[in-house]
């Protein structure tokens, strides 16, 4: 960075660069769209570059913005997180909070999870969202608070992965073939869930089936928990998810079939930013869902 450089203008910067609109970084800061105009215009010429060129869809940052923004929103985080206080006043935090679960989290306790951080953070803007391939660089960028998925050992270290705890997994098929065997439910068609955290969900399953010692009947993978409910319900098949309470009559869970359970030990985490690991709002976050997952997860 530049000696001559206004660190008080980086926030601003980074503020651009989540909303790529000087409306909405204005009123995030409280002031005008003009004096945002007029920090982007300084900003431009302390760090020679033009770092937002404007588009159909607003602001597009430049490959000198993607490169930078990254390390400046990591060394803001650690200097809030260094002067932060124990507590966090939660009554009246008006700031943005986003929480990223697997998709079968909504099915289980989306509503529930919602509700308890409202109730938390009455007067914060919270979004729940679908825990996909873009979360961890949103994670990284600061545009995602707190993520929730499975152990990836492959994850940058720059990224804090809190164990909640080793989830339960179970078989799903549709009610009417609760009495088949295990074996003779392995032989329908599976319908994989993509539950995006380890590695590509193709490959986990080709390194559990080849654990197990047995190949499953693949019939399509999805991303959308409702969508695997209607195809396995239609097409006669099965799928395996974290074992949850059904209130579904069509269907019935049931516990994997023991080549699977030997091999059935993947951790739940807590993903978030190094930096933010002893944020009190990001550990008060991490609790509040823990105790959600704790609550309506199989012992």
């Amino acid at each position: 960075m530049p000696n001559n450089l206004d660190y008080n203008l980086l926030q601003t910067f980074v503020l651009l660069y989540k909303h790529r609109n000087l409306k909405l970084v204005g009123r995030s800061l409280g002031v005008t769209e003009s004096a945002v105009s007029k920090h982007l215009s300084k900003l431009r010429e302390q760090l020679d570059d033009p770092l937002f060129v404007r588009d159909s869809q607003g602001l597009e940052p430049t490959a000198f913005t993607e490169e930078v923004v990254p390390s400046i929103i990591d060394g803001i985080n650690t200097i809030q997180s260094a002067l932060a206080k124990n507590t966090i006043d939660c009554a009246n935090y008006d700031g943005d909070i986003t929480i990223a679960i697997i998709p079968v989290m909504h099915i289980q306790f989306g509503a529930q999870l919602l509700m308890e951080l409202k109730a938390t953070f009455p007067l914060a803007s919270i979004s729940l969202l679908t825990y996909d391939n873009h979360t961890t660089q949103d994670i990284a960028n600061g545009n995602v608070d707190l993520g929730v998925n499975y152990f990836n050992p492959t994850l940058n270290k720059s990224m804090y992965q809190g164990r909640i705890k080793t989830l339960r997994h179970g078989v799903i098929l549709p009610s009417r073939m609760a009495d088949l065997s295990d074996e003779e439910v392995l032989d329908l068609p599976f319908v994989g869930m993509a539950a995006r955290g380890r590695h590509d969900i193709k490959i986990l399953l080709q390194e559990i089936t080849a654990l197990a010692g047995h190949d499953l009947n693949v019939y399509a993978y999805v991303d959308n928990f409702i969508c695997m409910l209607d195809a396995i319900d239609e097409v006669g098949g099965f799928s395996m998810s974290q074992l949850f309470d059904v209130t579904d009559e069509r269907f019935c869970f049931r516990f994997l079939p023991e080549v699977y359970q030997k091999i059935d030990n993947y951790s739940l985490v807590a993903v978030m930013k190094a930096s933010n690991r002893s944020n009190p709002l990001h550990m008060l976050l991490s609790d509040i869902v823990k105790k959600k997952i704790e609550q309506f997860s199989v012992p």
